[in-house]
């Protein structure tokens, strides 16, 4: 399997379930997870709920220590929220799967 549809199939099976995860989509090492407050209706966070910034943000403390591209406005140009996942070419199942894996408890965090 190449590494690109490992991340999407770790993506999809890790948070596919999760009540805030509006959408993963993604080609190749380059993958997007939309976030919604209500995963049935599609409707987004709030702006000022900064929900993208807060995944960033947390991600690069302990124990997390990852970065996630944070990205706004995907709903109609204001609200929305999505966080782009874009590892290395080089990057190996392993890692692959610890990014997932940090990926879903950062969300059970920042969510919960």
């Amino acid at each position: 399997m190449r590494m690109g549809e490992r991340l999407g199939a770790a993506l999809r099976a890790a948070l596919g379930g999760h009540p805030n995860v509006g959408d993963i989509r993604g080609r190749g090492l380059m993958w997007a997870v939309e976030f919604v407050k209500d995963k049935t209706t599609k409707q987004p966070f709030p702006a000022e709920d900064t929900i993208s910034a807060r995944i960033s943000q947390t991600g690069l403390s302990e124990p997390w220590n990852v970065y996630f591209y944070p990205g706004a406005g995907t709903a109609d140009g204001i609200s929305g929220d999505h966080i782009t996942i874009a590892p290395a070419y080089t990057v190996s199942e392993k890692e692959v799967d610890l990014i997932v894996a940090k990926l879903h408890g950062l969300l059970l965090d920042v969510l919960s």
